[in-house]
């Protein structure tokens, strides 16, 4: 059942949203920083910059575009249905890097992006459970795509308001090249970057995850995980690190086809 936000808002006194944000400047301030659309990606290496391509973008093109909102003949759908990479090599092939490494959905070479679950290699995610990537049940595509229409019409009136809600920042990690190049992974609050980049926003507020690293650094290579256990050469981490700053998501969009509706931008 989709999200109903305008109703949320009226429910949340205003008091509660002062308290609210006069905590998050008092307490956690130091926890938030802006940041470039064109440096953001998902956990897939799907950019939400102008020059990638973003399923969810795409699906936002389709809610202007279409009267009538067919969640089986949509962009979102047909995403799931096509894009379902087996494990995580897909990302260092797609950016044409070859790699004996190949893990489980979700697992990198260092790991994983929260602290604690690193520490032991990480979890591996179930493919028919995520938003990232197919295969999906119908229940849960219907359920994103519903979401996401109803976010983004509360999104068109009222904008990005991280103060009304708990939780309600966009939060991610950091991925820094020994160059000082950078990638933010957004890992909660896809749907509204995917909306804010879909709107013309040029940059997002965002904060640091409690239990995730703030930023996975290129130069600390040998003390990822699976490159200290073995598991991984540092050749191959490197392979997957420099997969985020390479893919665009194009690449897959035009591989898999993702529908001919589907618009991919040229360099």
């Amino acid at each position: 059942m989709a999200i109903d936000f305008k109703k949320l808002v009226r429910k949340i006194p205003p008091i509660y949203r002062a308290a609210s944000a006069l905590y998050v400047y008092l307490k956690r301030h130091s926890q938030l920083c802006q940041v470039p659309i064109d440096i953001c990606t998902n956990p897939m290496a799907f950019s939400f910059a102008p020059t990638g391509w973003n399923y969810l973008i795409e699906q936002l093109k389709e809610f202007d575009s279409e009267k009538r909102h067919n969640v089986q003949n949509s962009a979102l759908w047909k995403f799931h249905e096509q894009y379902q990479p087996k494990d995580m090599s897909d990302l260092p092939i797609a950016a044409g890097l070859d790699v004996a490494f190949k893990p489980g959905l979700s697992i990198y070479p260092w790991g994983s992006f929260d602290v604690e679950k690193s520490k032991h290699g990480g979890t591996a995610k179930n493919a028919y459970r995520t938003r990232f990537h197919g295969p999906s049940s119908f229940e849960l595509v219907e359920r994103d795509f519903f979401n996401l229409l109803a976010l983004y019409e509360y999104m068109k009136v009222h904008g990005y308001r991280p103060w009304y809600f708990a939780n309600a920042f966009i939060g991610g990690v950091f991925l820094e090249r020994e160059n000082g190049q950078k990638k933010f992974v957004v890992l909660q609050g896809n749907h509204r970057t995917a909306i804010l980049a879909h709107l013309g926003y040029k940059q997002i507020w965002t904060r640091y995850l409690k239990r995730c690293y703030k930023c996975i650094s290129e130069k600390d290579v040998s003390d990822w995980f699976y490159v200290k256990s073995g598991e991984c050469s540092v050749e191959d981490a490197k392979a997957y690190f420099d997969s985020f700053f390479v893919l665009t998501g194009k690449e897959r969009a035009k591989r898999g086809g993702f529908g001919c509706h589907i618009t991919v931008p040229e360099e």
